[in-house]
């Protein structure tokens, strides 16, 4: 569980014991992020989220003010299950803004968080949870531990996978596509002549975006190379410096060796890659040609613009929140639109 959600559980137990009472002014953010010891990002994004739950208000001149009970009435519960292994920042925002879109319909969301070791999502916490009621759950990824756990209880739910997906209990299967994008790069790399493509991800993740097979009948070749997460390193750190390093210790040997074209299928893993190619004064695109994964707004910096396969977390929460309002509000009209990763072209590859 994350400080957020820590502290965030922390005040809600404090308000639903009576600690705080309704029509009472909670302390400052300032205030509660001294008494715990951490940033004031931390309770400042968990009370917005008890602020989306309805718990709590923001009065001007007063400060955050526990809610009455009787204030808020909501339509429906949804919950969100996601893992620690994807808290990066395209599922913080795609939540957020998820949680956003629903709360504005009149629809409580609350998250679960399952921690993902050796064997696979844990999902105990998940199984807590499911003693409650919801109307719909929703999983923005496919794991077998937390689709289990979920039909043991019966609950319906809508999951994002690949097409054709089809379970008991699952009232749709949306999917964030990546195909068209593939192939516009890929035929971007024909028409400019790139024969050697090297695909560079971790050891073991990011299978989805796999260029492979898309290139099957294209005169090119196309490798993989699965870096290792630095040791020591929490998060999409351990990424970062382990590319820095892999990079760093490929490029003694020269630059006779490299491909026509990295594509990167970790945004994470560009950043510490670009960073050893910068020190080897390894020229980009006349050396080696780039393009990585990139969630908008919150691109790897580079002094030319970035070829990338581009995925937008905010539009994809909306959109997840509307398909979700399908389930949860039939008789009203709601936009489905689809969406999907886009390919756009950037100095970083020149023709």
């Amino acid at each position: 569980m994350s400080l957020v959600d820590q502290v965030a559980s922390g005040i809600r137990q404090a308000i639903e014991s009576g600690w705080y009472k309704p029509g009472e002014i909670l302390p400052t953010r300032m205030e509660f992020a001294d008494a715990l010891g951490v940033s004031e990002r931390i309770p400042r994004e968990a009370v917005a989220r008890l602020a989306a739950e309805g718990i709590v208000y923001t009065r001007r001149c007063l400060g955050c003010v526990v809610a009455d009970k009787g204030e808020r009435h909501w339509l429906g519960r949804v919950l969100f299950v996601d893992s620690d292994d994807y808290l990066s920042y395209y599922y913080t925002a795609l939540f957020s803004s998820f949680q956003r879109t629903l709360s504005g319909a009149g629809y409580l969301v609350s998250r679960v968080t399952c921690p993902v070791g050796k064997g696979g999502a844990a999902v105990e916490r998940l199984n807590e949870a499911m003693g409650q009621h919801f109307d719909l759950v929703v999983l923005p990824f496919h794991d077998k531990a937390i689709v289990a756990a979920v039909e043991r209880s019966g609950s319906r739910y809508l999951i994002a996978t690949k097409a054709g997906f089809s379970r008991p209990g699952c009232v749709e299967c949306f999917e964030v596509d990546c195909r068209q994008a593939l192939s516009d790069l890929l035929d971007h790399c024909e028409k400019a002549g790139v024969r050697t493509i090297e695909q560079v991800g971790v050891k073991g993740e990011n299978e989805f975006l796999d260029l492979r097979q898309h290139a099957v009948y294209r005169k090119m070749s196309v490798t993989n190379w699965g870096i290792s997460r630095q040791p020591g390193k929490h998060g999409v750190d351990g990424g970062t410096y382990g590319a820095m390093l892999a990079f760093a210790e490929r490029l003694k040997f020269g630059k006779d060796k490299l491909p026509d074209l990295f594509f990167f299928r970790d945004d994470f893993l560009a950043r510490g890659a670009i960073v050893a190619l910068l020190e080897a004064q390894v020229k980009v695109p006349e050396d080696v040609r780039i393009v990585t994964l990139s969630n908008r707004g919150n691109s790897p910096v580079f002094p030319k613009s970035l070829a990338r396969i581009e995925v937008d977390p905010i539009l994809n929460g909306r959109v997840l929140a509307e398909h979700a309002l399908t389930h949860l509000a039939p008789s009203a009209r709601h936009r489905t639109e689809s969406v999907g990763y886009r390919y756009i072209r950037g100095k970083t590859f020149a023709m």
